[in-house]
């Protein structure tokens, strides 16, 4: 962007200046000199080959059938004079022309036209033959000279030109930039524009811009922010959903052990209140597993999320997490982990295994109960690899691209309990670690989450 930027104010730079020079040239032309043009220069052309034609043998003088050709085709006519000025040969020469030139005269005649009555005349000196010249003319309104000449001292027309290119130079600019900010300024309006229907929450209408690809990127990902703004307020109004139909059945669940409790009509034995307060305390813990996750989450959101480093066993942290998953699940799921040593690492107990038990409970909540989960932990040269894998229905192609995505709840989630926020924070907590982690599944056969963390 920034270069696309750059390239186009050196494009709009480079056309200022070659504008400027060649109005300035234009300008100085048609001001400071004679706007005349030399109609042909075919006579010019011919005198300084006619010599060839010519040949001159003991004062006799012969022009070939060539040479006259072309002076009769040009309507030309010829006059060869000696060193006196006087006329030695000539062809188709009119009546008026002189038979004697004086050196002012010949000087006078070349240099002007219509000098010598209605026809302008050309003049060359003959190289092999010294005592002779020749001359061609032709009728004025055919062929006219003009004479080129500056207005004012060489030094005034400097000055005039200058003046002339700064002032040139100054309108490009204006015009110039006032271009440029045109070609910047108007799709940086149309971006704000269409930035302000988004935060509005209206549909936005990019249009395709003449100035090519200088801002095209800004409005692909201008429409891909639309969109992915439109899908997070979709999935944010479905986690609200869940979530709070998620903290509806422990508050229901509560709040009809207490009105059980509080009730005249009946008098609870001692079990009997042990059992319900048991109950109000498990819908307690699950509104409280929310919370956390809901708390955890927006740490990360604001970059507050903070690590509380110690020295911990791996292989000791994996163990607790399954164990933790137990009673979470509430019942004995078939976890089978092998390591062949343990690993002393840097890490927040808590946190890692917060992270360890969201992946295993993840796969028994959306697979069968007779599932089993494996896990490995390898020593690899630069890092220690832990593997959770599972024997469940797999996940889709849609599901793995989102998996780690905020409030992302899977295709198949159906009333499955949960925030969507679970695997999010498995990968942000693994990432603080520095590690990181992915997701590989095939339909039917089962997921694999694979976690790098470096030793």
């Amino acid at each position: 962007m920034k270069r696309a930027i750059i390239l186009e104010y050196l494009r709009t730079i480079v056309f200022a200046v070659f504008t400027s020079v060649a109005i300035s040239i234009v300008i100085c032309f048609f001001f400071f000199f004679n706007n005349h043009t030399v109609d042909s220069n075919m006579p010019q052309i011919l005198i300084r080959s006619i010599e060839k034609y010519i040949t001159i043998h003991e004062n006799e003088i012969i022009l070939d059938k060539e040479g006259i050709n072309r002076l009769s085709k040009y309507q030309l006519w010829l006059q060869i004079i000696d060193k006196d000025g006087k006329v030695a040969y000539e062809v188709e020469v009119p009546d008026e022309i002189p038979q004697y030139y004086s050196n002012f005269q010949l000087v006078d005649y070349v240099l002007n036209s219509n000098k010598l009555g209605e026809y302008t005349l050309f003049a060359s000196p003959l190289s092999e033959y010294d005592n002779y010249g020749v001359l061609i003319g032709c009728d004025s309104n055919l062929v006219t000279k003009y004479t080129y000449r500056f207005m004012g001292k060489g030094r005034d027309l400097i000055l005039k030109c200058i003046l002339v290119f700064l002032l040139t130079t100054t309108i490009v600019i204006v015009v110039a930039s006032y271009y440029f900010s045109r070609k910047v300024t108007t799709p940086i309006s149309k971006a704000l524009e269409n930035i302000e229907d988004i935060q509005a929450g209206r549909k936005i209408n990019i249009l395709p811009f003449s100035n090519g690809k200088l801002f095209s990127d800004v409005f692909v990902s201008i429409k891909k922010l639309e969109s992915v703004l439109k899908k997070n307020e979709r999935l944010r109004a479905e986690w609200i959903t869940n979530i709070s139909h998620d903290i509806k059945t422990p508050l229901s669940t509560i709040k009809g052990y207490a009105e059980l409790l509080t009730s005249n009509d009946y008098d609870f034995e001692k079990e009997e209140i042990i059992l319900y307060a048991e109950q109000i305390l498990k819908s307690e813990e699950i509104i409280k597993e929310l919370v956390d996750e809901l708390k955890i989450s927006q740490m990360l959101v604001e970059g507050k999320f903070k690590l509380k480093l110690e020295k911990v066993k791996l292989a000791e942290v994996i163990k607790d997490s399954i164990e933790q998953t137990k009673i979470y699940l509430k019942r004995d799921p078939i976890i089978n982990f092998a390591y062949e040593k343990d690993f002393e690492i840097l890490a927040d107990k808590k946190h890692l295994e917060r992270c360890f038990v969201n992946i295993i409970c993840n796969a028994y909540m959306h697979n069968k109960k007779d599932i089993y989960v494996e896990i490995i932990l390898l020593d690899e040269p630069n890092f220690i690899k832990i593997v959770i894998s599972d024997n469940g229905k797999g996940m889709k192609e849609e599901d793995m691209r989102h998996i780690f995505e905020r409030y992302y709840r899977g295709t198949d989630s159906g009333k499955i309990r949960g925030t969507g926020l679970g695997l999010a924070i498995a990968k942000e907590v693994i990432t603080a670690h520095g590690g990181e982690i992915k997701v590989s599944s095939i339909l039917g056969e089962g997921t694999k989450f694979t976690i790098f963390i470096n030793k």
